[in-house]
């Protein structure tokens, strides 16, 4: 999974209590050797290569069967393994759910066990290619597998050992009070630098540790060695409006963005929702790049943003960052550009392979492009 995870599970019952995995992943790459502080120069500026000059779009549908009144959540672990979560959780009685799984990019899904015959809301979390969680809000725990949904196991709790099998040792443990920054081989407390939560922490295979903060100052610190000693950055400013989170983002070519989610923006221009009142992830982000050990902004030219509208960034490798919204899906490179024939996408976020995953705001209408930068290959998929 990725760091910019974050957006998917926005209006979810309760997300950050295990989203610790979706972070750590959302950021995560395949295993490799301890990453520079900085990209090479090369991975800085993506349009070196020319664009492509049209996307193409492969179209597959597949129905497995459910009665028309269920509707799907579609989680992908990587560019061919997904899960879905069919549920029926219209008026008052509680929902009921169908749990399908596939392995070829969802041309053909195959039904698993539900362990969860009903309850009040039903949630999938799907934290690797054989690790899926189900989540009941009446039960109050969840239900664990790790073998592609085959098998279940009931937990109160994410069990450190599962956490552990992701292969990305650190984690947030929201189990206590407090947040924890977690070594889940030991079970031990991360030491945190002054001035940093842990609720923030990004964590990659490699064993690095990002925090970010954007209050009282805007700071990132990165930790090689479990904590031991930080790397503390200074975020530069630039112009835009109050921020309600920061964020590290890592591509598996190890280009390193910060993203700053800003209040939305009325059409006047100001402020339209104070912080904190509501889980926001609306308006354009402010973009920071990690350049020669040092964030430089990047300003998102060439797309004008609209007031009180939502969209998502996802990096894409190769020096670029993925970019949806209303009448915008294009990439972040030396400037914003958009490729003819990507389709349109309200929401993306990055797999750990680096797949784009997005979505549109229909039911069962999910995307798949896979490839590095702007030159991916896209499938739409729709399942009913």
């Amino acid at each position: 999974m990725t760091s910019t995870s974050v957006n998917r599970f926005a209006g979810r019952v309760r997300p950050l209590l295990v989203l610790t995995l979706g972070l750590a992943l959302a950021a995560a790459c395949t295993p490799r050797p301890q990453a520079p502080a900085s990209p090479p120069a090369a991975a800085v500026s993506g349009a070196a290569a020319s664009p492509p000059a049209r996307a193409t779009v492969t179209e597959r549908a597949a129905d497995v069967g459910v009665p028309p009144d269920y509707h799907p959540f579609v989680e992908f672990a990587d560019a061919r393994r997904g899960y879905a979560v069919f549920t029926d959780c219209a008026g008052g009685s509680p929902c009921r759910g169908r749990l399908f799984a596939t392995a070829d990019a969802g041309a053909t899904w195959q039904a698993r066990p539900m362990p969860l015959a009903e309850d009040k809301s039903i949630q999938l979390y799907v934290v690797g290619p054989q690790q899926i969680m189900i989540w009941g809000e009446t039960v109050d725990g969840y239900h664990l597998s790790r073998d592609g949904g085959r098998t279940f196991a009931f937990s109160r709790t994410v069990p450190a050992d599962y956490q552990a099998a992701t292969g990305v040792r650190y984690g947030v443990d929201f189990a206590a009070n407090e947040p924890v920054l977690r070594d889940w081989q030991t079970g031990e407390p991360v030491p945190l630098p002054d001035g940093h939560q842990a609720a923030g922490a990004v964590a990659t295979p490699d064993g690095a540790i990002w925090l970010s903060r954007f209050e009282p100052t805007k700071e990132t610190a990165r930790s090689i060695d479990g904590g031991r000693t930080w790397q503390r950055l200074v975020v530069p400013e630039q112009p835009g409006r109050k921020l309600w989170m920061l964020s590290v983002r890592i591509s598996p070519t190890g280009d390193a963005w910060l993203v700053g989610e800003q209040d939305m923006m009325s059409s006047g221009g100001g402020t339209s929702l104070l912080r904190g009142s509501v889980l926001k992830a609306t308006g354009l982000p402010l973009i920071w790049q990690l350049v020669d050990g040092a964030w430089r902004p990047r300003p998102i030219e060439g797309l004008r943003e609209q007031p009180n509208a939502m969209y998502t960034v996802a990096p894409a490798g190769d020096g670029m960052l993925a970019i949806a919204g209303p009448d915008a899906v294009g990439y972040l490179a030396d400037r914003y550009v958009e490729i003819p024939g990507t389709p349109r996408l309200d929401w993306v976020a990055e797999l750990p392979d680096g797949t784009l995953f997005a979505r549109q705001d229909q039911y069962g209408e999910f995307y798949l492009g896979t490839g590095r930068g702007w030159q991916r290959e896209w499938v739409k998929v729709t399942l009913r």
